[in-house]
């Protein structure tokens, strides 16, 4: 089935298509909708084709325009954008484009246009995601509380990390607000503690031990495979080396 594009992000990258590689004139087809049949479009002379394909059969309908002398420019999976074995180029983007029905997809692109057969194209990054950048809400703000005040949030991470940290009821006071939030008319959502001294020095020695906790998981999530290069490999970037150097 055929993601669709939010309209404003097609035509963004209409416009740098025709900007970039001069089309101006020719006529745009876009046969991708759903119900649509790509092997039956009418097709004008001179035309290219400028649509979101169904990424499952991608490369089959790619090697259909190529066959038919059709030029296009594609929407593309980011990942496996190097994996089809077909004669086109590949334009890749740091875009990540929220098509209509809701999918989050990190985009790339393929096409017949141009003389790069692999390039980036920042401009038009920086397009489609200002594009997209309008339509989110505008974010929450994010509320940093004193080293004395005692969140849920606070406990929660402590907890996350192993952490075991017991408070007995006299050690704090409940605050549902401090006194500079009233002229802002705020309150700490789901209220908070107020911790004396000694408390204090507990949950910032427990919060170092969440810290190192959490910089452990991520020392061993990081744990990467190294692949190497074979012998026939370096045989055959010497051979590029030698063409191009």
């Amino acid at each position: 089935m055929t993601a669709i594009p939010p309209p404003d992000v097609y035509d963004t990258v209409l416009q740098w298509v025709t900007d970039e590689y001069g089309i101006q004139g020719r006529p745009v087809v876009r046969p991708f909708w759903p119900g649509g049949d790509y092997q039956h479009e009418t097709y004008p002379a001179g035309c290219v084709v400028i649509d979101n394909p169904p990424f499952s059969i991608l490369s089959k309908i790619c090697r259909w325009y190529l066959e038919h002398d059709i030029d296009f420019f594609f929407f593309a999976p980011y990942l496996t954008n190097f994996s089809a074995d077909i004669p086109v180029n590949h334009i890749v983007t740091d875009t990540t484009i929220v098509y209509e029905n809701g999918a989050k997809v990190k985009t790339a692109f393929l096409t017949t246009l141009g003389d790069d057969f692999i390039r980036t194209a920042p401009g038009l990054s920086q397009a489609i995601n200002s594009v997209q950048d309008a339509h989110k809400p505008t974010p929450l703000p994010s509320y940093q509380y004193p080293d004395e005040v005692l969140t849920v949030s606070r406990v929660g991470q402590l907890d996350h990390y192993g952490i075991d940290l017991r408070i007995s009821r006299s050690e704090v006071a409940r605050v549902t607000r401090l006194d500079s939030q009233k002229t802002a008319g705020k309150t700490m959502f789901g209220c908070g503690f107020l911790m004396g001294r000694t408390l204090q020095a507990r949950y910032a020695e427990a919060a170092e031990a969440a810290k190192a906790a959490k910089a452990a998981k991520a020392a061993k999530a990081a744990n990467d495979y190294v692949w190497t290069l074979s012998p026939r490999e370096h045989a055959i970037i010497d051979t590029l080396n030698k063409t191009h150097d």
